[in-house]
């Protein structure tokens, strides 16, 4: 008898723990679905405390440590986050979803290559997990492996088309690799999904402003604006394409409205700089490019631009020394290369003229009419031959969709392809504003060649029509003002 009151008392125990095990499990099970629910909310704090509850009521719970360290990794916690995840990995070590999640937040921490490898594991796992290969794609972004951030966004967006994150982010890799239209495309399925999320038209914008859609880069812009209109950058965006537009008024005011958002927006300081300068304002260009430097030192165009309007401004020394500061805070950058090379040449300096123009042509992205200046300082020392043979191999190893562009239009009249008409008639387009810069540089390589061909009166002629068209901000208006100088007109 009385061992069968100690059997039945140890049964009784067990069955009260089972009963307590399977309270803690239903328990923990409703908490990670409260959780969840707040999550989907983005009540990440109240998310975060039915997780921890769960994982009270069920230590060995490996769900409520994952979407803890989900809900963690959102509010940018990413060592919680990592840290949870290792637990739900432990856990469980089959779970995809937790080895992509610590993926993401690995990517967070910036740990790439660590975060490469579980998004990896993640598709080992499952071969058909949409976010993983999202995730991993957002990694090579960030690596600029932008055609590895490609492959797995198509994966993502093929798993998942309702995902506009990885429409997103593949927007962003094309625009990288220099495919606007198709970065456009991408970012019209994000706005069509999301149609408040400022960010996506402010992309837009951007890419619309590479594809010299200039009012639609303007219209995304403004309603970027409307979304968010304490985002310095859609005000900067939209000014740029405002400049493109010839109103320097009203890109001014956006580069006004930015940098009041951001006193420390160099990029404000410099596009504001530089419709200052083509307006004529010199000194106010100046005190703009400095204050570009003074909130970013080593930005090369700031301080090529800034020796650009010394320049004009007739301090040759001033500007030697700041395009010598723009060469070495960038060596690669064709930019500062070029704009010494058209000081040198300005001052009919020819050989450290074309020495620097060759260096501008030769750069990883280089400065194409350096070699337009190059034949032109090659005639000027009487090796016209030398310079057309330069010009013309440059001009052959040029992509073949370039064909016929308005650069090559140039270049056919300095090698004697095309006449001074056949030039002028294609100077002109639909676009008045285009046109007008293109007829300011026809008319400075016309003044040039007619210069060559002993015609000094209609060289006079042609530079004054450079000057007239007021396209202050070409190099050849600059160019011209010093070929009439020399001229002594």
């Amino acid at each position: 008898m009385t061992s069968l009151r100690a059997y039945l008392r140890i049964a009784g125990c067990i069955l009260a723990l089972t009963v307590f095990a399977g309270c803690g499990k239903i328990r923990s099970a409703y908490e990670i679905q409260q959780g969840n629910a707040h999550l989907r909310k983005r009540e990440l704090d109240a998310a975060i405390a039915n997780y921890s509850r769960a994982i009270e009521y069920d230590p060995n719970e490996s769900v409520a440590y994952l979407d803890r360290g989900i809900a963690k990794r959102l509010q940018s916690k990413f060592d919680e986050s990592v840290a949870d995840l290792d637990r739900a990995i432990a856990i469980d070590p089959k779970d995809a979803r937790a080895y992509g999640n610590r993926g993401f937040a690995r990517d967070g921490k910036g740990d790439l290559a660590t975060a490469i490898a579980d998004c990896n594991r993640a598709i080992e796992l499952n071969p058909h997990y949409a976010e993983a290969f999202a995730f991993r794609g957002h990694a090579r972004l960030k690596k600029e492996d932008f055609d590895g951030a490609i492959a797995d966004l198509d994966q993502a967006t093929a798993l998942d088309p309702k995902s506009a994150e990885s429409y997103l982010n593949r927007g962003y890799a094309r625009f990288k690799k220099e495919d606007i239209q198709g970065a456009i495309a991408d970012y019209t399925v994000v706005i069509a999904r999301k149609p408040a999320f400022a960010l996506t038209y402010g992309y837009r914008g951007l890419a619309k402003l590479r594809a010299e859609d200039f009012d639609g880069a303007i219209s995304d812009c403004t309603i970027a604006i409307r979304l968010d209109p304490k985002n310095p950058v859609s005000f900067v965006n939209r000014g740029i394409a405002k400049a493109h537009k010839r109103d320097i008024d009203g890109s001014i005011a956006d580069f006004n409205t930015a940098i009041a958002l951001d006193p420390q927006h160099a990029l404000a300081y410099n596009n504001r700089g530089f419709e200052k300068f083509r307006s004529g304002d010199v000194e106010g260009a100046i005190a703009d490019y400095k204050a570009a430097i003074q909130t970013k030192p080593k930005y090369t165009l700031a301080y090529t631009n800034l020796g650009m309007a010394k320049a004009r401004k007739g301090d040759f020394d001033g500007a030697l020394d700041d395009y010598a500061a723009a060469i070495e805070t960038d060596p690669k950058s064709a930019a500062p290369y070029f704009g010494r090379g058209v000081l040198y040449y300005s001052h009919q300096d020819w050989l450290n003229a074309i020495a620097d123009f060759g260096t501008a042509g030769t750069q990883d992205k280089p400065q194409e009419y350096a070699w337009l200046y190059c034949c032109i300082g090659q005639q000027r020392l009487g090796k016209e031959g030398a310079g057309r043979n330069d010009l013309r191999a440059r001009l052959a190893k040029r992509p073949a969709a370039s064909a016929g562009d308005w650069y090559s239009q140039l270049g056919a009249f300095l090698l004697g392809d095309i006449d001074e008409a056949a030039l002028f008639s294609r100077a002109e387009t639909p676009d008045k504003t285009k046109t007008r810069g293109q007829l300011c540089e026809a008319w400075y390589f016309s003044g040039t060649q007619r210069l060559a061909a002993g015609q000094k009166s209609a060289a006079e002629d042609a530079f004054k029509k450079c000057l007239a068209t007021g396209e202050m901000g070409y190099v050849e208006y600059g160019l011209a003002t010093a070929e009439l100088k020399a001229l002594g007109k």
